[in-house]
C-alpha cells in the first residue's frame, strides 16, 4: 500500500465528525497515516489510557474520538506489531508548523521532526472526505521519508533493516534527515 492509499483509507475509517478541519489536524493524521503504514496501531489518544490497552490490533482502527479536540496538540500512544513497547508520539502546533515529539516507554530518547504545514497541506475542505485526499495533501512521500527517517527507524530500528533488505523503502531509505526547504 502507499502512502497516499493509506492516507485516504485513514481518512474513510474516521466518522464525519472526526474529519481535520485544519491544517494542523490534516498534517497529524498524515503523520499518523504513516506510523500505521510501517505497523504502528493506535491504541490511546492519552497517556492515562494506555496503561490498559492491548496489544497491537493486527489491523488499523479508526482514530478514537477526541484525537482533534485540542487545536495545537495531539497525542497518539501506540504499539508496534511487533513489540509490546508503548509508544508516545506528540505533535505541538508552532505557527506554521508541527514538532513532532516521539519516545517509547522502555528508553529515555526522544526523537523530534519539525514539519512545516504549507509543505505537506494544501486545503481542507469541509467535508474532509477521504475522496479529496488527493487535492488535501501534497509531497506526501517526503512526510513519510522524514517521518521513517526522523521517527520510525529510530523508534524500531529493525524496521530499517527490513525495509532495505525487501526493497520496500522506495524512496525512504535513510539517507538524509531532512525534509523539504
Amino acid at each position: 500500500m502507499t502512502i497516499e492509499e493509506n492516507v485516504r483509507a485513514v481518512l474513510q475509517r474516521l466518522p464525519q465528525d472526526r474529519r481535520p478541519k485544519s491544517q494542523a489536524d490534516a498534517l497529524a493524521l498524515a503523520v499518523h497515516a504513516c506510523l500505521e503504514l510501517d505497523g504502528m496501531r493506535c491504541i490511546a489518544i492519552s497517556e492515562g489510557e494506555a496503561g490498559q490497552a492491548p496489544a497491537a490490533p493486527a489491523n488499523p482502527n479508526a482514530l478514537p474520538a477526541g484525537w482533534n479536540t485540542y487545536e495545537d496538540m495531539f497525542v497518539f500512544i501506540y504499539r508496534h506489531e511487533s513489540s509490546q513497547e508503548l509508544f508516545v508520539v506528540k505533535s505541538l502546533v508552532m505557527e506554521d508548523s508541527l514538532l513532532v515529539h516521539a519516545a517509547s516507554d522502555r528508553s529515555d530518547d526522544v526523537h523530534c521532526l519539525e514539519l512545516r504545514m504549507t509543505d505537506f497541506v494544501q486545503f481542507v475542505p469541509s467535508t474532509g472526505s477521504a475522496h479529496d485526499a488527493e487535492k488535501m495533501f501534497s509531497d506526501l512521500e517526503s512526510l513519510l521519508r522524514a517521518v521513517r527517517v526522523n521517527i520510525m527507524f529510530k523508534l524500531v530500528p529493525s524496521l530499517a533493516t527490513k525495509l532495505l533488505t525487501t526493497g520496500q523503502q522506495g524512496s525512504c531509505g535513510p539517507k538524509s534527515e531532512g525534509i523539504p526547504a
